[in-house]
């Protein structure tokens, strides 16, 4: 990048963080009919096999909580238990997931500790969620399945691929994709990126995922992953359209957790177009507090803010933007 460019692109970005943090200091929370909320909680398996209470006090708050957040959608993805074949682990997370039934529409998604498929079919069967309205549909023993919902005016669709999704999977998902090309897509895989925000895990190279479904379909915005015992997050433009991939895994932390879990608040850009910005939140419902490090809380824009800027600048931009509100949110 030469020199005069650089300078532009700074001066740009001064202007960026002005502009950004008068819309802040201005703007009003938002109230239910302005926004929605999804929950994501992964990683599950050290609760299912020694702190059941804690993975019941997650759903549990997220039903307290629908109608405060406008919950729309809860995401588990994945790693429901720690050793695939306890039979007493599949049964405590099934009462904790069992919270959610009737109550918050759901998607479950097995992980690589969950891999003894006729016990994760047995308590998590595709027969479980046909009857409800937000459920597509399912692949494979429901290791794979879609689920639909709608907010601010506008159509979505989940995508859950389990661990290390094959050919086949990917084929299913894109055809999904396909069907559904007039909904915003969020993908959710267990296993998909590593803690330094790289595609690619200790046990197999997951580019391939990226390559053959999530850049080929232009309705995909955002990407969910666990798996990496870390807080991750990166942004990838192609297409004029930037993508979202984040990683949310807490099972280092004590009690098998803490209780942490992910809330994405949703709500409608400033020019009222059909895409949403979001607000990324860290909280724990065992512990009663959120987290607030630059990892745990920020914004995100479905839509590049300047979409001239290379790649990298403009996650480093975004994120700068994320951590600026936090400062002045906490301060107002």
């Amino acid at each position: 990048m030469s020199e005069n460019r650089l300078a532009k692109v700074c001066v740009l970005f001064a202007l960026l963080l002005l502009l950004n943090g008068t819309i802040i200091v201005s703007a009003r929370t938002p109230n239910q009919h302005e926004h929605f909320s999804i929950i994501i909680v992964s990683d599950t398996q050290h609760y299912s096999e020694d702190y059941p209470w804690i993975f019941t006090n997650q759903t549990k708050w997220i039903v307290e909580n629908k109608d405060e957040l406008n919950i729309t959608f809860v995401i588990h993805a994945g790693d429901i238990v720690d050793d695939a074949n306890v039979d007493t682990q599949w049964s405590n997370a099934n009462k904790s997931m069992s919270v959610l039934d009737g109550k918050v529409p759901y998607g479950i998604v097995p992980g690589n500790h969950d891999q003894n498929i006729t016990e994760y079919e047995n308590y998590f069967p595709a027969k479980r969620y046909e009857n409800y309205t937000y459920w597509g549909g399912s692949y494979d023993h429901n290791t794979c399945n879609y689920q639909l919902f709608s907010g601010l005016g506008m159509d979505f669709i989940v995508v859950n691929l389990g661990w290390k999704p094959d050919s086949d999977d990917i084929a299913w998902a894109n055809s999904v994709l396909s069907k559904y090309s007039e909904r915003k897509a969020i993908v959710v895989t267990h296993g998909y990126m590593d803690k330094r925000a790289v595609r690619s895990l200790y046990s197999f190279d997951t580019a391939y995922i990226w390559d053959k479904l999530i850049a080929p379909n232009s309705n995909v915005f955002l990407v969910l992953c666990a798996h990496a015992h870390s807080e991750a997050r990166r942004a990838d433009m192609i297409d004029g359209r930037v993508v979202h991939q984040l990683l949310a895994d807490y099972q280092d932390r004590p009690n098998g957790g803490n209780g942490w879990l992910r809330i994405i608040e949703f709500r409608e850009n400033e020019t009222k177009a059909s895409t949403v910005n979001m607000t990324v939140k860290t909280y724990s419902p065992f512990l009663g507090r959120y987290e607030r490090d630059d990892d745990s809380q920020f914004e995100l824009y479905e839509k590049p803010l300047y979409p001239g800027l290379p790649d990298l600048l403009l996650s480093k931009i975004e994120r700068a933007l994320g951590r600026l509100r936090s400062i002045i949110i906490r301060k107002t």
